[in-house]
């Protein structure tokens, strides 16, 4: 067994009034830091702090799902500013993004000439912190990010030991203010992680228990939440199971949610967590069938409601459509959908899911 994971990774409530003092602790103290952020309250906070002590690049209003076109032009904005570290604080796409533009500053060429070849990727960029502000993409753990082609009918990884922070700071807090629907979207999108960790071809026995505590804590997460969407508490336990999901999965691989959320997702602009949601109970559904021996575990962990019944309450609750009706996908993608399905992740999932199989689910969703 190998495990690739950031040289630290600290969980901490109020981790966010340090990041100054912590990045003076690092063994290279930076005097220029370049940092992606996203919105929000706590993130201006911590640019604040920053300013005080360095001298800071700031790089925010990023695309919600940036592409490869976006990814070079924020890359030459930065290589432009020479700076000694990157800071990322936001959702998936703004930590996937300034992750990516980490490794690729030292590098001569565009994005996209290694998106091409990326065993051209040799060697580490410059330091990177990840400091995530939604709890469910797991990208500050990961060794890749996504991004959208440039015609935006799907998207590409660009992925590489290489890529892997050099610290992770998660402060739960720093989720606090997130609005409803980047709240479930991402939680649904972090429940879908850990259960295709939990069930990947390439799971062992510690990302197995990983994964299974993640599930129970984003199960318990989004139930509160759905409850009081400003409990502290559940969000405290979204956030600890979205990390404990991308510690499993990071090294696993996924399934075919994932597998499927990729090319829809681009070609329909569906928001990824929201997409992963609408197509859980659907993969579910046939992995059960084919493999029922391996959710046992899974089924028992709901007070006797079993997985499938669980994500279907949890979505009805939320209100997570049922199906993709409403983005009217049509019957003729369904072969480009299916060939762009190909992917790493569907790879993972529990058994080998022939055409037809796809074929089937995509006439479910869209019928």
């Amino acid at each position: 067994m190998q495990f690739l994971y950031p040289s630290e990774i600290s969980f901490e409530k109020g981790l966010r009034h340090n990041v100054a003092k912590r990045i003076k602790e690092l063994d290279t103290v930076p005097k220029k830091i370049t940092v992606f952020s996203g919105s929000g309250s706590y993130a201006n906070e911590i640019l604040t702090e920053l300013k005080n002590h360095f001298t800071v690049q700031i790089i925010n209003g990023l695309p919600t799902e940036p592409s490869i076109v976006d990814l070079d032009e924020l890359l030459s904005k930065t290589k432009g500013f020479q700076p000694e570290l990157i800071l990322g604080i936001g959702g998936g796409s703004v930590i996937d993004t300034a992750k990516a533009v980490a490794l690729l500053t030292p590098y001569p060429k565009s994005a996209r000439f290694y998106f091409n070849d990326q065993s051209l990727l040799k060697h580490r960029g410059i330091p990177f912190v990840a400091m995530p502000t939604t709890a469910g993409s797991g990208a500050e753990i990961t060794k890749n990010s996504v991004f959208r082609t440039p015609d935006g009918s799907n998207k590409l990884s660009l992925r590489s030991k290489y890529m892997i922070a050099t610290n992770a700071w998660i402060d739960p807090e720093l989720t606090y203010t997130c609005p409803y629907s980047i709240t479930f979207h991402s939680g649904m999108d972090a429940l879908t992680q850990a259960i295709e960790a939990s069930m990947s071809r390439k799971r062992n026995e510690a990302t197995e228990s990983l994964a299974i505590e993640a599930v129970k804590l984003c199960i318990s997460g989004v139930e509160g939440l759905l409850i009081n969407l400003n409990n502290a508490d559940s969000r405290d336990q979204l956030a600890k199971g979205s990390l404990l999901a991308a510690l499993a999965f990071s090294q696993t691989g996924l399934g075919a949610v994932h597998g499927l959320a990729h090319p829809i997702g681009a070609k329909y602009k569906v928001p990824h967590g929201l997409c992963c949601a609408v197509l859980l109970p659907h993969i579910l559904k046939i992995n059960i069938l084919k493999c029922k021996e391996k959710f046992k575990v899974l089924d028992s962990l709901n007070d006797g409601v079993c997985l499938y019944n669980k994500v279907l309450e949890l979505n009805t609750n939320i209100g997570i459509p049922t199906d993709f009706k409403k983005w009217n996908i049509s019957n003729n993608d369904f072969l480009e959908i299916i060939r762009l399905s190909k992917s790493n992740s569907m790879s993972c999932n529990p058994f080998e899911m022939k055409d037809e199989d796809i074929l089937d689910i995509l006439t479910e969703l869209t019928k």
